[in-house]
């Protein structure tokens, strides 16, 4: 953002004054066509599908389906594996084998 002054600030509201007159002059409103107006309602209504709307190809959706049976395998196996790292801890797993190790050995 430019500093303005404000022994420059007069001369700078009279160039925005005449830039302003400028774009009033330069962008007037104008009617649409119905025909457009009724083709752009329908292109954006449509279908109440969203992947109609998306309008996604077959291995598009494959892809999709694919990456989200990937991503709960992978959930799945990240919160067993915690859950079975909490269960290492408490060593009840260990206790058998503890067991049988002293058994075997004596």
């Amino acid at each position: 953002m430019k500093i303005v002054w404000p022994w420059n600030r007069k001369r700078m509201e009279r160039e925005l004054q005449s830039v302003e007159s400028l774009l009033t002059e330069a962008f007037k409103p104008v009617h649409a066509r119905p025909s457009f107006v009724n083709d752009l309602r329908k292109r954006l209504v449509g279908s109440r599908n969203p992947l109609a709307r998306a309008g996604l190809s077959t291995l598009e959706l494959i892809l999709i389906i694919g990456g989200a049976i990937v991503g709960v395998v992978v959930l799945v196996l990240t919160i067993l594996g915690r859950f079975g790292g909490l269960v290492g801890k408490l060593k009840f797993w260990e206790w058998g084998k503890k067991k049988k190790a002293k058994s075997d050995s004596g």
